[in-house]
């Protein structure tokens, strides 16, 4: 869907990478981001976690050279 924000919580699994669109007008960064979705049970609050969910990010321009010093 267009114009959807969705808030992932998670570890790198390594380090971004900033680079350049071959003409060099384009930033674009890649990274993964490994996160476990955590669940509880009712009435006490007995935290356990899942099975890690990766996923692959892509910024572009100005938000890649912005993500690279902020998600390390």
């Amino acid at each position: 869907m267009a114009n959807e924000i969705t808030h992932i919580v998670g570890d790198l699994t390594s380090d971004p990478e900033l680079r350049y669109t071959p003409s060099g007008a384009a930033a674009v960064v890649k990274f993964t981001v490994a996160s476990t979705r955590a669940s509880s049970t009712w009435p006490v609050e007995n935290w356990q976690g899942g099975e890690p969910v990766f996923m692959s990010c892509t910024s572009w321009r100005d938000l890649a050279e912005n993500a690279v010093p902020v998600v390390r």
